[in-house]
């Protein structure tokens, strides 16, 4: 087994693949389990990365991330229920985050797009239930448009499955955080948790969008938009199917903060 994983793995390096646990089984033709295969990655020096560039972190950055997850300490947020939100977007020649096993002094470039970027845009959130609800975004995401996705999606399914007693996440773009978001959200009684900028290695539903991206390309690319929606809505049921993987993304939340706090406001490693 050892033997066929090195062999497929380094083929792999050879042509700049992104290697993933599904990808390196699929290359290696071996039945185990994709956790084995993690392990042996570890074992051979290989960490989770993203090929492109880290967000940098200026002083001011790393203090305002720190205050918050003091503040967060303190206040118990990680025991709340928060319901985390973001938007990603999916290509049709693979992943937008490009998370792949890389070794630290053989970092994989990332590939030039080869359809022009085709693909969709969705917005999502991650329940306290470890389940994944989204939508499609159709051009720029703009207030008027995220209040209604609030109003017309996300509330109604938040009141349908857990109390009074939540917390909206979500991070600063602008339609975020327009006046006009703001007091939408103030009518409707909803408590937002202040997000410190360049933070989305705190938000855990970027870890459900590697999953999710796993799933889309563990076969290839799509061949075109209508698959591609095919794929992303196979992989949400697929990730809503086991809820304890999603339930145990949702928990690391109060691991990040505790991290990031530690570490003076350093980016955290999910």
């Amino acid at each position: 087994m050892k033997k066929r994983l090195v062999l497929a793995t380094g083929e792999l390096q050879q042509t700049n693949t992104r290697i993933s646990s599904t990808t390196l089984l699929a290359k290696a033709h071996v039945k185990v389990s994709a956790r084995t295969v993690q392990r042996f990655l570890k074992k051979e020096g290989y960490k989770y990365m993203n090929s492109k560039k880290q967000i940098p972190l200026s002083d001011a950055h790393k203090t305002s991330r720190m205050e918050s997850c003091r503040k967060w300490l303190i206040e118990g947020a990680a025991s709340k229920n928060i319901v985390f939100t973001d938007e990603c977007r999916f290509k049709l020649d693979g992943p937008d985050h490009d998370m792949s096993w890389q070794q630290s002094h053989a970092r994989r470039k990332r590939p030039k797009r080869q359809q022009g970027g085709g693909g969709i845009m969705v917005w999502g959130m991650l329940l306290p239930t470890g389940t994944l609800h989204y939508t499609e975004v159709k051009g720029t995401l703009n207030s008027t448009k995220y209040v209604n996705l609030i109003k017309d999606f996300a509330l109604p399914i938040i009141e349908a499955s857990i109390d009074d007693n939540w917390l909206w996440q979500q991070d600063n773009a602008p339609a975020h955080s327009s006046e006009a978001t703001l007091l939408f959200l103030e009518s409707k009684g909803v408590q937002v948790l202040g997000w410190p900028a360049k933070s989305p290695d705190l938000n855990v539903i970027e870890n459900v969008w590697n999953v999710l991206g796993e799933y889309i390309y563990r076969d290839g690319v799509a061949k075109s938009l209508q698959d591609l929606r095919a794929k992303l809505n196979h992989a949400v049921l697929q990730f809503n199917d086991h809820p304890t993987h999603g339930m145990n993304i949702y928990r690391s939340f109060g691991k990040r903060v505790f991290i990031c706090y530690e570490s003076s406001g350093a980016l955290v490693k999910a």
